[in-house]
Protein backbone atom coordinates (compact mmCIF):
# COMPACT_ATOMS: atom_id res chain seq x y z
CA UNK A 1 0.00 0.00 0.00
CA UNK A 2 2.81 2.41 0.91
CA UNK A 3 4.47 1.72 -2.44
CA UNK A 4 1.28 2.69 -4.35
CA UNK A 5 0.86 5.90 -2.33
CA UNK A 6 4.53 6.79 -2.91
CA UNK A 7 4.16 6.23 -6.68
CA UNK A 8 1.01 8.39 -6.79
CA UNK A 9 2.79 11.19 -4.90
CA UNK A 10 5.83 10.95 -7.21
CA UNK A 11 3.59 11.09 -10.28
CA UNK A 12 1.71 14.13 -8.95
CA UNK A 13 4.97 15.93 -8.06
CA UNK A 14 6.44 15.24 -11.52
CA UNK A 15 3.23 16.42 -13.22
CA UNK A 16 3.24 19.63 -11.15
CA UNK A 17 6.92 20.28 -11.95
CA UNK A 18 6.30 19.78 -15.67
CA UNK A 19 3.27 22.10 -15.56
CA UNK A 20 5.16 24.83 -13.66
CA UNK A 21 8.14 24.59 -16.03
CA UNK A 22 5.95 24.82 -19.14
CA UNK A 23 4.01 27.79 -17.71
CA UNK A 24 7.31 29.53 -16.88
CA UNK A 25 8.58 29.37 -20.46
CA UNK A 26 5.37 29.52 -22.52
CA UNK A 27 1.79 30.71 -22.40
CA UNK A 28 -1.09 30.93 -24.81
CA UNK A 29 -2.56 34.12 -26.24
CA UNK A 30 -5.85 34.57 -28.06
CA UNK A 31 -6.02 37.08 -30.92
CA UNK A 32 -8.83 39.59 -30.46
CA UNK A 33 -9.08 42.43 -32.95
CA UNK A 34 -7.89 43.42 -36.42
CA UNK A 35 -4.61 45.22 -35.59
CA UNK A 36 -2.36 42.42 -36.89
CA UNK A 37 -4.31 41.48 -40.03
CA UNK A 38 -3.50 39.90 -42.42
CA UNK A 39 -0.86 38.06 -40.35
CA UNK A 40 -3.20 37.14 -37.47
CA UNK A 41 -7.00 37.08 -37.18
CA UNK A 42 -9.51 37.24 -34.35
CA UNK A 43 -10.08 33.77 -32.90
CA UNK A 44 -6.59 32.45 -33.56
CA UNK A 45 -4.62 31.12 -30.61
CA UNK A 46 -0.86 31.56 -30.38
CA UNK A 47 1.77 29.93 -28.19
CA UNK A 48 4.15 32.56 -26.78
CA UNK A 49 7.78 31.81 -25.92
CA UNK A 50 8.41 33.67 -22.65
CA UNK A 51 11.98 32.42 -22.18
CA UNK A 52 13.54 33.73 -25.40
CA UNK A 53 13.87 37.34 -24.09
CA UNK A 54 14.80 36.43 -20.51
CA UNK A 55 17.27 39.03 -19.31
CA UNK A 56 19.09 40.35 -16.28
CA UNK A 57 19.43 44.08 -15.66
CA UNK A 58 23.05 44.35 -14.50
CA UNK A 59 22.31 47.82 -13.14
CA UNK A 60 19.92 46.22 -10.64
CA UNK A 61 22.41 43.43 -9.88
CA UNK A 62 24.94 46.14 -8.90
CA UNK A 63 22.71 47.06 -5.94
CA UNK A 64 23.15 43.55 -4.53
CA UNK A 65 26.64 42.70 -5.83
CA UNK A 66 28.60 45.99 -5.74
CA UNK A 67 31.57 44.83 -7.86
CA UNK A 68 29.29 44.29 -10.91
CA UNK A 69 29.08 47.73 -12.49
CA UNK A 70 27.15 47.92 -15.72
CA UNK A 71 24.05 49.63 -17.09
CA UNK A 72 23.54 46.88 -19.68
CA UNK A 73 21.11 44.00 -19.86
CA UNK A 74 22.33 40.46 -20.24
CA UNK A 75 19.99 38.38 -22.44
CA UNK A 76 20.00 34.62 -21.95
CA UNK A 77 19.16 33.94 -25.63
CA UNK A 78 18.66 37.21 -27.52
CA UNK A 79 16.94 40.59 -27.35
CA UNK A 80 13.86 41.31 -29.51
CA UNK A 81 14.83 41.58 -33.18
CA UNK A 82 13.49 43.46 -36.18
CA UNK A 83 10.31 41.91 -37.55
CA UNK A 84 9.60 39.60 -34.62
CA UNK A 85 6.01 39.42 -33.37
CA UNK A 86 5.73 39.96 -29.63
CA UNK A 87 3.02 39.82 -27.00
CA UNK A 88 3.18 42.77 -24.61
CA UNK A 89 1.43 44.69 -21.88
CA UNK A 90 0.45 47.96 -23.58
CA UNK A 91 0.90 51.11 -21.47
CA UNK A 92 -2.79 51.92 -21.90
CA UNK A 93 -4.90 48.80 -21.54
CA UNK A 94 -8.32 47.63 -20.50
CA UNK A 95 -8.85 44.86 -17.94
CA UNK A 96 -5.13 43.94 -17.78
CA UNK A 97 -5.25 42.77 -21.38
CA UNK A 98 -2.26 41.99 -23.58
CA UNK A 99 -1.57 43.01 -27.17
CA UNK A 100 0.29 41.50 -30.10
CA UNK A 101 2.51 43.70 -32.31
CA UNK A 102 5.57 43.55 -34.55
CA UNK A 103 8.98 44.92 -33.50
CA UNK A 104 9.87 47.73 -35.91
CA UNK A 105 12.59 49.72 -34.12
CA UNK A 106 15.31 48.79 -31.63
CA UNK A 107 17.00 50.83 -28.88
CA UNK A 108 19.15 53.58 -30.38
CA UNK A 109 17.41 53.56 -33.79
CA UNK A 110 15.99 56.72 -35.30
CA UNK A 111 12.49 56.03 -36.58
CA UNK A 112 10.47 58.18 -38.95
CA UNK A 113 7.22 57.66 -40.86
CA UNK A 114 6.62 59.55 -44.12
CA UNK A 115 3.38 59.04 -46.07
CA UNK A 116 2.88 55.71 -44.30
CA UNK A 117 6.38 54.38 -45.10
CA UNK A 118 8.61 53.52 -42.12
CA UNK A 119 12.25 54.61 -42.12
CA UNK A 120 14.81 53.22 -39.70
CA UNK A 121 18.03 55.22 -39.50
CA UNK A 122 17.12 56.92 -42.79
CA UNK A 123 16.39 53.72 -44.76
CA UNK A 124 12.87 52.74 -45.84
CA UNK A 125 11.66 49.33 -44.69
CA UNK A 126 10.23 46.81 -47.11
CA UNK A 127 7.25 45.41 -45.20
CA UNK A 128 5.38 42.75 -47.21
CA UNK A 129 3.15 41.84 -44.25
CA UNK A 130 1.48 45.28 -43.97
CA UNK A 131 -2.20 45.38 -44.84
CA UNK A 132 -3.33 47.96 -47.41
CA UNK A 133 -1.77 51.33 -48.04
CA UNK A 134 -0.69 52.72 -44.66
CA UNK A 135 -1.16 56.39 -43.90
CA UNK A 136 0.48 58.65 -41.39
CA UNK A 137 3.53 60.64 -40.42
CA UNK A 138 5.93 60.57 -37.51
CA UNK A 139 8.73 63.06 -37.02
CA UNK A 140 12.18 61.47 -36.62
CA UNK A 141 12.77 60.31 -33.05
CA UNK A 142 15.45 58.27 -31.36
CA UNK A 143 14.32 55.16 -29.51
CA UNK A 144 15.65 55.22 -25.93
CA UNK A 145 17.75 52.46 -24.36
CA UNK A 146 15.81 49.33 -23.35
CA UNK A 147 12.76 50.41 -25.38
CA UNK A 148 11.27 49.03 -28.58
CA UNK A 149 9.03 50.56 -31.22
CA UNK A 150 6.17 48.18 -32.08
CA UNK A 151 3.39 48.46 -34.64
CA UNK A 152 0.45 46.42 -35.86
CA UNK A 153 0.50 45.04 -39.41
CA UNK A 154 -2.88 46.65 -40.08
CA UNK A 155 -1.37 50.12 -39.79
CA UNK A 156 -4.58 52.05 -40.40
CA UNK A 157 -6.40 50.14 -37.65
CA UNK A 158 -3.83 49.66 -34.89
CA UNK A 159 -3.01 51.35 -31.59
CA UNK A 160 0.72 50.95 -31.04
CA UNK A 161 3.99 52.81 -30.38
CA UNK A 162 2.81 55.65 -32.62
CA UNK A 163 0.29 56.35 -29.85
CA UNK A 164 2.07 55.08 -26.70
CA UNK A 165 5.68 55.69 -27.65
CA UNK A 166 8.38 53.01 -27.47
CA UNK A 167 7.71 50.30 -24.88
CA UNK A 168 10.16 49.09 -22.22
CA UNK A 169 11.63 45.61 -22.46
CA UNK A 170 9.92 44.81 -19.15
CA UNK A 171 6.50 45.09 -20.87
CA UNK A 172 7.35 42.49 -23.52
CA UNK A 173 5.98 39.14 -22.37
CA UNK A 174 7.50 36.99 -25.09
CA UNK A 175 7.76 36.12 -28.76
CA UNK A 176 4.79 34.76 -30.70
CA UNK A 177 6.03 31.33 -31.74
CA UNK A 178 3.27 29.02 -32.96
CA UNK A 179 -0.32 29.42 -34.17
CA UNK A 180 -2.12 26.33 -32.86
CA UNK A 181 -5.79 27.21 -33.36
CA UNK A 182 -7.75 26.94 -35.58
CA UNK A 183 -5.96 23.87 -36.85
CA UNK A 184 -6.15 25.04 -40.49
CA UNK A 185 -3.81 27.92 -39.50
CA UNK A 186 -1.42 25.68 -37.55
CA UNK A 187 2.24 26.59 -38.03
CA UNK A 188 5.23 28.58 -36.86
CA UNK A 189 4.93 32.36 -36.85
CA UNK A 190 7.01 33.54 -39.81
CA UNK A 191 10.07 35.65 -39.09
CA UNK A 192 10.89 38.65 -41.25
CA UNK A 193 14.30 40.22 -41.32
CA UNK A 194 13.88 43.68 -42.72
CA UNK A 195 15.48 44.53 -46.01
CA UNK A 196 16.08 48.26 -46.06
CA UNK A 197 15.67 50.06 -49.37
Amino acid sequence: MNKIIREIIETVVIAVLIFVTVRAVAHNFGIDGPSMEPSFHTGEAVLVNKAVYFNIDLGQVHRVIPFIKSEKRLFLFHRPRYGEVVVLKPPVREHDSFAIKRVIGLPGDVIEIKAGDVYINGQRLDEPYVKGEPRGFLEPRKIPADRYFVMGDNRNNSTDSRDWGPIPISDIQGKAWLVYWPFKDFGLVPAYSFSKQ
